[in-house]
């Protein structure tokens, strides 16, 4: 680290030693616009004197100073974006004077703007011009453009949404809007709603768009009526890329090195020969000569399972130990633009992505404690694990646009983009027993065993988008958008297999843990899942511009359309469980000893062959599901403007919403009234208000009465039909200030009162032994809630902020920051958990644990955020760019605050705590062809860390460690006593105060815990890329 530092240092001074020495000149003068009649300073226009290399830039006040300018006459050329400009000729400057010029005053350049938007020049992915996008929208709104992308070495959607105000992802894959979860955001993919291939989740995994497939990403924060109506959070649109602005071809490849992962030891499971794409070539498949009746009890004992088990494939069971290479990226793009004449010019963008990572987590644990009574004291722990987590991915993705430009600023694009993931994933818990000690003072005798718990798990799923845009001038002040929009997204997550067994270390004999009754895949089976959507679209926006006399001249524009959208959705679940016993077709039972199974010979067919009696049948967790959904929206929006200063824009929106799914139907109407609403106190500084409706409604999985198992948490998921739609009122207030084109300062607050909002819960259906595999995940309605928070921007460079004698020292830095302060509620009551339609909540089944739950589920979530709510989120970016070397240095830095992960009433809350995020890039251009990138993300390698809040304060904070102890050489270790004699390890913070009966009860002192810990490593690339 000392050679990384220095070597830092040295680089920093290198580069920015290259602005120590420069000249200026000896001039004064004023630059200013009109606005509603008023003068108005322009801030960072350009004065140059034509012929030399003297220049500044204005000020705040609009003044310019040039200093030391030989004597004589030059013409002055003031420039600014956006603006016509400007020569003043045959300005003397005399020996040892400084010559005053009279105000300067530069008009908005309309005429070149139109034409750039007839040629398609303009470039919607710069800086500038996501500036004045943001400006200009009648809407509270973030954004971030594909040139600040550039300069960071943010991969996908994800990592770039992180970047954007008041956003936060999760799961490195959903994005957060306002502290507001996934499933309170919308994601379009060129004004079309996205589609999803979660199983559980209403949310677009952002991690399958490229970030050099993206144009542009806006965050709409506040309602509008040409805005999808379902959201609270934000609507994130991801632009794709559009018109070239010139042609262009570009080819990179980076390998990529991780700390912890990479040249170590890794588990990689068998891929077949389409592995290195991500697909997979029937290695996993699900058997075809099954029959497709063998998904009962019925059923199966019409066939001899244990011929019925030689269809699966069993040598797929165990990875191979192997060390992981270095991660490999390539990429080519391709822009190219044909004038066909006139004006009318065809644009075809091309790009494909491959990558191949590999992951291996890092000291990574995982235990859950049980909650602490109401008086306080002891926390007994349930399970603990130390986890061996292994994961390789390869994805693949292109894109493919044609944008015909035609006469009059019509356009037509076909705008296709296909992303393909595999995933391939080792997870192993793991745990040893020992001999436990006679007294604390003692350390354990002899470690005697091992128990382990694998999951091996595949996922192949794709996602294609397609949308024909059309834009359309068809009278002098009317245009006509249309958009027809097709979208399919799939997952196969095939032959997923659990197994658990224990390995006695004084034999070497392994066993394991196969029920003899109903088959458990969880504790020795495998799992069939897909899950398939389809989404087609249809919208249209109509806008008129006319002029009226009322209090004045105003600007009106009327704005009517509809969006039509039909959605469907299949998913199948087929499980089976391994049983040393099963009435076959003789009705004799078959006893099989698999004692002899080891890691070792797991995938042999041979040893499968030998264990003829080892009988797999259905279980009960096999299933399906249709479903489909209709949404018809209309609306009709008014835009006044009078004299450039009050802006109001008001409307309706009507959406018909149809859920058809299990048999059962769901039809409900939304009017949503908005309004929004600026005042311009300059040019360059406003004011906007807005207030608007919007919903929240039930995915389709959330209100299926469904079971399915999620194989990540280890737990059941439930959907509830008595899930209500939530309706929210939306109240946002910002301040914005424009200085330049380059910068941008916003300050706003927010309000959002929320009815019936949905949530997401873990409760314990049915009186059982406290184990997490014994909760369910479900839904269910709160009372009321609300969410509310504070946003501050900024966006500036540091021109003219450190002037020594003209020179300008600074000039070649920026800044970006963003930061927000959150805060939320959700409340809930006695009424409301008894209609909720959870079980274990509801009015039905063991009235006393029912009771009590409820009991302690309103002790933990009378008052409480939001999931997902953190109470802050920054982020800052700092950029040091030389034109002149032709290199570009970024350092950017991301932090939530504690966020709340999960709620189990009766063990406690769970929280994710902050991580301190730092990345740098380093890019430098050799000649016009080739740029170098090289970067390190999460240098700090900060642990992702989710803790139990056990005492139920909602006040967790990140701890050294785990807040526990795991040294099984720890003398003052307390351990659990097993059945069998030996023991597994639990073990506490503070041993030392331990009383007897803790001892025999495993019991703890008070204090919150780690549930889930793991580093991923920092991560190095260097990159090199061709451009021609």
């Amino acid at each position: 680290m000392k050679f990384s530092k220095g070597f830092l240092l040295v680089f920093f001074l290198l580069v920015f030693s290259s602005d120590l020495f420069s000249q200026t000149g000896s001039l004064r003068g004023n630059v200013s616009e009109t606005f509603a009649g008023k003068n108005e300073p322009i801030i960072g226009a350009i004065i140059s004197l034509e012929g030399t290399d003297k220049a500044a830039v204005s000020d705040t006040a609009g003044h310019f100073f040039i200093q030391n300018i030989p004597p004589g006459k030059y013409d002055v050329k003031i420039s600014y974006i956006g603006y016509n400009p400007k020569t003043i000729k045959g300005v003397e400057v005399k020996d040892g004077q400084t010559a005053n010029l009279p105000k300067i005053q530069i008009n908005e350049d309309v005429l070149t703007t139109e034409e750039v938007e007839i040629i398609g020049t303009r470039d919607k992915g710069s800086d500038v011009s996501m500036i004045q996008e943001i400006k200009t929208l009648d809407v509270v709104a973030s954004g971030i453009s594909s040139e600040q992308i550039r300069r960071t070495m943010d991969r996908d959607a994800a990592d770039v949404a992180a970047r954007v105000s008041g956003v936060s992802v999760v799961d490195n894959r959903f994005v957060i809007v306002r502290g507001l979860s996934e499933r309170y955001n919308a994601v379009m993919i060129n004004d079309v709603l996205a589609p999803s291939f979660e199983q559980d989740v209403k949310s677009f995994s952002l991690d399958n768009i490229r970030s050099n497939f993206i144009d542009r990403m806006i965050v709409y924060k506040s309602p509008s009526p040409d805005l999808p109506g379902d959201f609270a959070g934000g609507v994130v649109k991801i632009f794709t890329l559009g018109m070239p602005v010139k042609n262009e071809f570009s080819a990179g490849f980076s390998s990529s090195y991780r700390q912890g992962t990479t040249f170590n030891d890794f588990k990689k499971l068998p891929q077949g020969k389409n592995g290195w794409l991500g697909y997979d070539d029937g290695t996993y498949s699900y058997p075809k000569a099954l029959p497709p009746d063998y998904n009962t009890g019925g059923g199966s004992i019409k066939y001899d399972a244990f011929k019925i088990g030689s269809n699966f494939r069993n040598d797929t069971w165990t990875p191979t130990d192997t060390k992981a290479d270095p991660d490999i990226r390539f990429n080519i793009n391709n822009g190219y633009r044909l004038k066909l004449g006139g004006n009318k010019v065809l644009g075809i963008v091309t790009g494909i992505n491959y990558s191949k990572v590999m992951e291996k987590w890092n000291d990574a644990r995982q235990a859950l404690f049980d909650a602490v009574d109401s008086k306080g004291g002891s926390a007994p722990l349930l399970t603990f694990d130390n986890l061996d987590v292994s994961a390789r991915t390869v994805r693949f993705s292109a894109l493919q646009n044609f944008v015909l430009q035609l006469r009059n600023s019509n356009s037509i694009e076909w705008k296709n983009m296909y992303t393909h993931t595999g995933l391939n994933r080792y997870r192993n818990a793991y745990r040893y027993g020992v001999v436990p000690p006679a007294s604390l003072d003692d350390k354990p005798t002899k470690i005697v065993n091992y128990n382990s718990d694998v999951s091996v798990a595949n996922s192949f799923g794709g996602i294609y988008t397609s949308q024909l845009v059309g834009k359309f001038l068809v009278r002098k002040n009317t245009d006509v958008n249309w958009i027809v929009g097709y979208a399919k997204a799939e997952r196969d997550e095939p032959d997923l297999k659990n197994f658990q067994y224990n390995q006695d270390l004084t034999d070497g004999r392994y066993s394991y843990r196969v029920t003899s009754g109903s088959p458990t895949p969880v504790n020795f089976g495998r799992m069939f899942f897909k899950t398939e959507e389809f989404v087609r679209t249809v919208s249209t926006d109509i806008s008129h511009r006319t002029v009226v006399d009322f209090l004045g001249q105003i600007e009106m524009t009327l704005k009517g359309g509809w969006y039509l959208e039909n959605k469907t959705r299949s998913f199948g679940l087929r499980t089976f469980g391994y049983t040393p016993q099963l009435v076959g077709p003789s009705g004799k039972y078959n006893d099989a000893d698999i004692s002899d199974l080891s890691p070792d010979n797991f995938s042999k067919e041979s040893t499968w062959n030998n264990y003829d009696g080892l009988a797999i049948s259905p279980a009960s967790q096999n299933g399906a599901y249709t479903a489909k959904t209709d949404l018809y929206a209309f609306y009709g929006m008014t835009k006044l403007n009078w004299n450039e200063k009050l802006t109001v824009t008001g409307g309706m929106r009507l959406e018909n919403y149809t859920r058809l799914i299990v048999g059962s139907q769901l039809f409900v109407q939304n009017w949503l009234p908005s309004i929004n609403a600026s005042y311009n106190f300059s040019k360059k500084m406003l004011v906007r208000g807005s207030f608007g409706k919007t919903v929240n409604r039930p995915e389709l999985r959330e209100a299926a009465r469904f079971t399915t198992y999620d194989y990540y948490v280890r737990t059941n998921i439930n959907g509830n039909p008595k899930l209500k739609p939530s309706l929210i009122n939306n109240f946002d207030l910002r301040l914005e200030f424009y200085p330049s084109p380059e910068q941008a300062f916003t300050i706003g607050v927010f309000y959002k009162e929320f009815q019936k909002p949905i949530d997401r819960i873990l409760i314990q259906p049915t009186n059982n032994e406290k184990l997490i595999s014994n909760y369910d995940i479900s839904f269910l309605n709160g009372s009321r809630g609300y969410s509310k928070g504070i946003e501050a921007e900024a966006r500036t460079s540091f021109k003219n902020i450190l002037l020594i004698k003209d020179k300008d020292y600074l000039k070649n830095f920026s800044l970006i920051f963003n930061g927000s302060l959150l805060q939320s509620r959700i409340i809930y009551d006695q009424e409301s958990l008894a209609e909720s339609g959870v079980l274990g909540l509801e009015d039905s089944g063991e009235m006393d644990h029912i009771i009590k739950n409820r009991e302690r589920f309103l002790s933990m979530n009378s008052k409480r955020t939001l999931l997902g709510q953190s109470p802050y989120m920054i982020n800052a970016g700092l950029t040091y760019k030389n034109d002149k070397f032709k290199n570009m240095v970024n350092i950017s830095y991301n932090v939530f605050g504690t966020r709340l992960f999960a709620v189990i009433p009766g063990l406690g809350a769970i929280y994710e705590v902050p991580r301190h995020v730092i990345d740098l890039a380093i890019t430098q251009n050799i000649g016009k062809n080739i740029e170098i990138k090289f970067g390190i993300q999460d240098i700090l390698n900060q642990k992702i860390q989710f803790m139990q809040d056990l005492n139920d304060d909602g006040k967790v904070k990140r701890v050294k460690g785990t807040g526990y102890e795991t040294d099984l050489n720890n003398s003052k270790t307390i351990y659990q006593n097993s059945s069998g004699g030996s023991s597994n390890i639990y073990t506490t913070s503070a041993p030392s105060s331990a009383t007897p009966l803790q001892l025999k009860t495993n019991t703890y002192d008070v204090k919150d815990t780690e549930f889930l810990g793991y580093k991923r490593g920092s991560y190095f690339t260097l990159g090199v890329t061709l451009r021609f």
